[in-house]
């Protein structure tokens, strides 16, 4: 989904310098981060005095200096070409600056600037997508942190939040539901001994619980209904690194979470168990991430919401409770088709729109296979052009209403797949327009057909004009589908015409 500017939406986390958008972490952004190994291990000693393996990327360099009670002597604005903060802009880069702040080797001091390579280690293997590695720094910051009490309570739990989407990311769900409890334990005891929680947090709380029971999801559709094989870099409990063992902290053990294939669903059954579990999470987010404000965090949470619908659709093997699933997807989409502003919200506004016409393509799939009325068929095919047409309109000049010679690289993939379904679904409306032969269901089947007809011409030709090989064949099918549905509204013509003579 595209990056859009928020209407008055907060920055991303503190942790977005490192890891990447859809890790499912609360606020997508976080460390790049690989498999931890036994030799490469780090010190989460606050007292250690020596720098051990990596770890993950945590918070801005000035939000780390603060978390761990020190304050930068500089502000951190340039970033080298590595996309690590200069030394000297964070106080470290030189022997002199460094003995100014560690005066007679103050040991207070000295662990403050360890903590703080730690985090400087994170940044440079996110740089270098050496991604577990600057996981396992970044964690052992956060222990750090932790350990010395030096923290603001919102940007650990946010960052901890945010580990744990990258460890939901690679599959390794029993890390990240650890590190949820991790950073909700914390929560509890600060804030009976008194602190805040912003609410903002509060709500990244319950999105993180949420998107993890969807990447579950959907990683149990990619397997048991898609066939697909997952790697599983942490395939049971005795790969639980040391280093997330927070002392201190309520939590419950790490045996008790899901591991490997554990977490996945392999039936309907407990791939509905993992939807019912997480759809409460998104519905308390969405509390707080709405509309008006959070336009991307809601269109966002909306999105996951689908796609759950979806992924418990794939295990269903009943086609009116299939069917019945992706309607609940189209009745948490329709709402936000047209709500927003195109100028401002182009890529969201076309994604609802493009989702809206999948999930109506998907009902018609269904429905026809299981041999229901034409009619039926026909109109959820016609709520999927109406959509799949909208999305293509958007492509199209506000003064002239024609399409672009060339539509942006990026984008063109999803223009060129929904001219072609939009074909499809067109060819599919024909047996709905002719039940009861209505005059205006009649006149609106010939406007859609013409309309059809000279997209699909418009598309096959921009394909051959633009040398497009991989979609050589689709064009062709496109051309011999266009000329298939003029035949039939000629035949349709006649065969009224032979019955008002």
């Amino acid at each position: 989904r595209p990056g859009e500017g928020r209407q008055g939406d907060q920055e991303e986390g503190a942790l977005a310098a490192g890891l990447a958008e859809g890790d499912g972490g609360p606020k997508p952004a976080a460390a790049a981060v690989g498999l931890a190994t036994k030799e490469h291990e780090v010190s989460t000693d606050p007292s250690a005095s020596s720098v051990g393996a990596p770890v993950g990327s945590v918070a801005g360099a000035a939000e780390l200096h603060t978390a761990t009670g020190d304050r930068p002597p500089a502000a951190v604005e340039a970033v080298d070409g590595a996309g690590v903060p200069p030394a000297e802009a964070v106080g470290v880069a030189t022997p002199l600056s460094l003995a100014a702040q560690l005066p007679y080797n103050d040991t207070d001091a000295v662990q403050s600037q360890y903590t703080k390579t730690l985090y400087y280690l994170a940044q440079v293997h996110g740089h270098m997508k050496s991604s577990d590695r600057s996981a396992l720094y970044c964690a052992a910051t956060l222990y750090r942190q932790l350990a010395s009490g030096k923290y603001d309570l919102d940007d650990w739990v946010n960052n901890c939040l945010q580990l744990g989407g990258y460890y939901a990311k690679v599959h390794a769900y029993g890390l990240a539901m650890y590190c949820h409890a991790a950073a909700q334990a914390v929560v509890d005891r600060d804030t009976a001994a008194g602190a805040v929680l912003g609410e903002d947090i509060a709500a990244n709380l319950k999105l993180a619980t949420a998107r993890v029971y969807n990447m579950r999801l959907a990683a149990s559709h990619s397997k048991y209904v898609e066939g697909r094989e997952l790697e599983m870099h942490y395939p049971d409990v005795s790969y639980f690194p040391d280093y997330l063992r927070f002392s201190g902290l309520s939590t419950p053990s790490p045996d008790s979470f899901p591991w490997g294939q554990e977490a996945l669903a392999a039936n309907f059954e407990a791939a509905r168990e993992l939807l019912n579990t997480g759809m409460p999470y998104f519905k308390e987010a969405l509390s707080y991430y709405q509309l008006d404000g959070w336009v991307t965090d809601h269109v966002g949470i909306i999105m996951d919401m689908s796609n759950m619908y979806r992924c418990l659709a794939g295990f269903e093997a009943g086609p009116t409770r299939a069917a019945a699933m992706h309607r609940c997807r189209a009745q948490l989409l329709e709402p936000l088709s047209g709500a927003l502003n195109p100028d401002h919200y182009p890529g969201l506004s076309r994604s609802i729109d493009l989702e809206l016409a999948h999930v109506y393509r998907e009902i018609s799939d269904v429905r026809e296979l299981q041999g229901g009325p034409p009619a039926k068929v026909a109109a959820a095919a016609a709520s999927s052009a109406k959509y799949y047409q909208r999305f293509l309109q958007s492509f199209a000049s506000s003064e002239t209403g024609a399409m672009p010679d060339r539509v942006d690289p990026d984008n063109e993939p999803y223009f060129l797949m929904a001219s072609f379904g939009l074909g499809r679904m067109l060819h599919r409306m024909r047996g709905g327009a002719s039940q009861g032969g209505q005059a205006r269901g009649e006149r609106s089947f010939e406007s859609s057909v013409v309309a059809a007809h000279k997209h699909l011409q418009w598309t096959s030709e921009y394909v051959k004009r633009h040398g497009l090989e991989g979609w050589t064949q689709e064009a062709q099918a496109a051309e011999e589908l266009s000329e298939l549905l003029v035949e039939q509204m000629r035949l349709r013509a006649m065969a009224a015409a032979g019955r008002t003579s």
